[in-house]
């Protein structure tokens, strides 16, 4: 009688928050948050979705994550600038710089928070809607600082002006490629020179990259 072999028994990956997190958040951009199962994050994982439960209670659970992690990415430098002794001018462009590489680093997130906040639960859907005003109504200060000091041309509407700007920052997921030639520090650069360039009272006068003039201190560091 011929001994069957033993087949190995398949060994089951670990994983961790953030493994889960970025599978999620490039599954529901590709695929649609919709047309993806919990099965099919387990499946890109490598693990069962019983495994999944340890970490997310459902799926509509994980989407409300990848949201608050979006809004905490934004938000944890802004603060620091917002809070630094930079003009108004510089503590804008350093602003913009900073949603600018949180975007060019977090493209699968951030994509998600645009493209599936009509499928987030009312009652976390609010709440980062009213983060979210914050931080818009944080930035338009800065504009009307800006406009206060002469650094910032008067004659323009300050919810105007930021809602153009972020406008134009949160679009770039949708054609950016990091891998490509131009890497985030100069995409971030760039956008910001000519975003800045149109609505400053004296353009290339105080230091509109985000970067530290001389004489006028330092701006946070991008993020990792």
């Amino acid at each position: 009688m011929a001994i069957r072999p033993v087949e190995p028994r398949r060994r089951r990956r670990k994983i961790n928050r953030r493994a889960l997190m970025e599978a999620a958040s490039h599954l529901f951009r590709e695929e649609g948050y919709r047309a993806t199962s919990l099965e099919r994050v387990a499946s890109e994982l490598g693990v069962t979705r019983a495994a999944l439960y340890h970490w997310v209670p459902s799926k509509e659970a994980l989407l409300c994550e990848i949201h608050e992690e979006a809004m905490e990415l934004m938000l944890e430098r802004f603060h620091q600038i917002d809070e630094s002794a930079l003009p108004p001018a510089q503590k804008l462009a350093a602003a913009l710089r900073n949603h600018l590489l949180v975007v060019a680093h977090n493209l699968d997130t951030i994509a998600v928070f645009f493209q599936d906040e009509a499928s987030v639960p009312e009652g976390p859907a609010r709440r980062i809607a009213a983060r979210k005003r914050a931080y818009d109504h944080s930035l338009e200060a800065l504009v009307r600082a800006g406009q206060g000091d002469g650094s910032i041309r008067p004659d323009l509407n300050s919810k105007v002006v930021v809602e153009t700007l972020l406008g134009m920052c949160n679009w770039i997921y949708h054609w950016y490629d990091p891998d490509g030639r131009v890497k985030p520090d100069a995409l971030a650069d760039q956008v910001v020179e000519m975003a800045l360039g149109a609505i400053t009272a004296t353009p290339g006068g105080s230091g509109l990259k985000g970067r530290p003039s001389p004489g006028r201190g330092s701006s946070p560091s991008p993020p990792d």
